[in-house]
Order: structure tokens, then C-alpha cells, then sequence
């Protein structure tokens, strides 16, 4: 069961909770469930209540139950498609520049890539190392320990 539809089936119940009740009801993080209660407001599946400074979370009985994967897709976000398109080659110049530590316009120039296309390539990577952190390593495909022996060696890229 995608989280929208936890959402929905916790909310059944007729009583109105928090974003932090349910993430703890749901053992999810506050900011993913936060996230996706924006948009089963926006798609009506909810309303919400403000309970003093809280905001309070309950089930729109004229919703459907069952969350269309349109609204799941939706609440993911919308893919770059620049980072879309150099997925693959973008993991492989991260893993050059945690694992080989080898700099990052070495890395672009060693790329099979247009003239055009290096400097966007690049700036879409030099992103990617600014925000590479433990949380997010397997995104890339290193492990906790590889990115923290980089990161604790002053990010060289």
C-alpha cells in the first residue's frame, strides 16, 4: 500500500491528527508525509483544520478511498529531466570523484560528451557533490563509509 493510501486508512477512523500524529502513527518521515498531504489537499482527498497552531489532518468523505497513481506520481515530484537524461554518467563521475577522488573537471573532461553539453553536465554535477551527504549516498550507489571519508576529507572536487 503506497503512503497516500496509509494516509487515507488512518485518517478513516474520523479523526482528525496532526502530520507528526501520522508520521509517528505511520513510522514515516514528518517531510515525506507532510509532502504528501499537500497534495491529497490539492486533490481534495482531505481537509484540514487548524486546532490552535496545529494543523489538523481529516478524511474528505466525498474523496474516493483509493489514491490513483496519478496523485502518488504527483506527490513524488516531477524528475529533472536534464538529471534524468545523465543519470548513468552522473553516478559514475560522482563514484570517480568520492571513490578516485579525482576532481571534478577532470572527471568532465574524460566525458564522452558534446562541447554543449560539458558545462551543463558539469554544473549539474558540481550540484550533486554540494549536496551528497550520508543520507543520500545510496543514491549514488557509495556506501555511508566512502562518503564520510570524503566528506570528512574536505569534499575535494
Amino acid at each position: 500500500m503506497t503512503l497516500p493510501n496509509k494516509i487515507l486508512s488512518v485518517l478513516q477512523g474520523n479523526r482528525a491528527l496532526s502530520s507528526r500524529e501520522l508520521a509517528e502513527h505511520l513510522d514515516a518521515s514528518w517531510s515525506t508525509v507532510k509532502r504528501h498531504l499537500v497534495v491529497l489537499l490539492e486533490a481534495g482527498k482531505v481537509g484540514r483544520e487548524k486546532d490552535g497552531r496545529t494543523n489538523r489532518y481529516r478524511l474528505n468523505c466525498a474523496a474516493p478511498r483509493a489514491i490513483d497513481s496519478a496523485t502518488t506520481l504527483e506527490a513524488m515530484g516531477v524528475p529533472d529531466p536534464v538529471r534524468l537524461r545523465y543519470r548513468e554518467l552522473l553516478n559514475e563521475a560522482i563514484n570517480a570523484v568520492v571513490r578516485e577522488r579525482s576532481g571534478a573537471d577532470q572527471v568532465v573532461a574524460g566525458l564522452e560528451l558534446s562541447v554543449e553539453e560539458k558545462p551543463q553536465f558539469e554544473t549539474l554535477l558540481r550540484q550533486e557533490l554540494d549536496i551528497l551527504a550520508l543520507h543520500n549516498c545510496a543514491r549514488y550507489r557509495l556506501t555511508m563509509k566512502q562518503v564520510k571519508a570524503w566528506i570528512e576529507a574536505g569534499r575535494p572536487f
